[in-house]
């Protein structure tokens, strides 16, 4: 299964994952691994976001993993849903890029090509009708050994 996650999401510029990452969020329902997420302000709980908070770097599910997950140890970026565990939180800073599965064509009808601009809507990355959108720039789109598209986006 993590061989799968990371197809899904990754860091790929820019990031020091030393001082980048965060694990005092709570997530009480299920949010896909690589989506961007906000807290609210009094509780810290997790939703998807309409804006930059922050991606999930850490899938999370209504069971947790599976038992064949724990028996081949391979359960490192699944948590199960509640309010007592943290997930773990990257931070978006200006001029990094992420690679990232979570690009949608947005309600404007504009197809996803290099060089969208691009906003948030619900957790991913969406094309903008006027091609003016704040929080990214559409970089690459490249397609992995599995086969999956995947597309570089710069933050802005």
């Amino acid at each position: 299964m993590a061989i799968l996650m990371q197809t899904v999401f990754s860091p790929r510029y820019g990031f020091d994952l030393e001082k980048d990452v965060i694990n005092s969020f709570k997530a009480t329902t299920p949010l896909a691994y690589g989506k961007i997420v906000v807290p609210a302000d009094a509780t810290g709980i997790l939703s998807l976001g309409n804006d930059y908070g922050y991606f999930l770097l850490e899938e999370v599910t209504a069971d947790g993993p599976s038992l064949l997950e724990h028996a081949l140890g391979d359960f490192q970026y699944e948590k199960k849903a509640s309010a007592n565990t943290a997930v773990t939180v990257l931070i978006p800073r200006k001029g990094n890029i992420v690679r990232t599965k979570w690009v949608v064509q947005g309600d404007g009808g504009v197809s996803i090509a290099v060089g969208n601009l691009l906003d948030i809507v619900n957790g991913v990355y969406a094309t903008n009708a006027g091609n003016n959108g704040t929080k990214g720039l559409l970089k690459a789109i490249v397609t992995d050994s599995l086969g999956n598209t995947l597309y570089d986006v710069e933050i802005l």
